[in-house]
This record gives C-alpha cells, structure tokens and sequence, in this order.
C-alpha cells in the first residue's frame, strides 16, 4: 500500500467517524485526519524528490559523500 493510499484511507475514515455520536469517535477522526494529512505531506516530498536520489526528502538523516 502506497503512503497517498494511506493517506486517502485515513482521511475517508476520519470523515465516516467525524458524523459519529460517540466522541470518542470524534476525537479518532481528528486523529486520522491529523494522520492523513501528515501522510499527504510525505506524499508531496516523496515527489518532490529528485529522480535516483532514493526519496531523499523523506529521509531521516543525510550522510553527504564526495
């Protein structure tokens, strides 16, 4: 599953929780939505990233080499 499929799923299940009476509930969908719109940022550096540079946007740390 890709990280824009993730994204999408998290944010479809915050809107079906959001129309909830329970609040717990409500507070899950602002969990998911925080969640998916988090993962859609990755998504936008992922592809933002230059081609063969192994997502290097994306990466935790960077070792330059010469």
């Amino acid at each position: 599953m890709s990280l824009l499929d993730n994204a999408v799923g998290a944010i479809q299940i915050a809107i079906e929780d959001f129309g909830s009476n329970d609040q717990r509930r409500v507070l899950g969908a602002i969990r998911n939505l925080h969640a998916g719109i988090l993962l859609l940022c990755k998504v936008k550096l992922q592809r933002l990233s230059p081609a063969d540079s192994d997502e290097v946007l994306l990466k935790q740390s960077i070792k330059p080499q010469l």
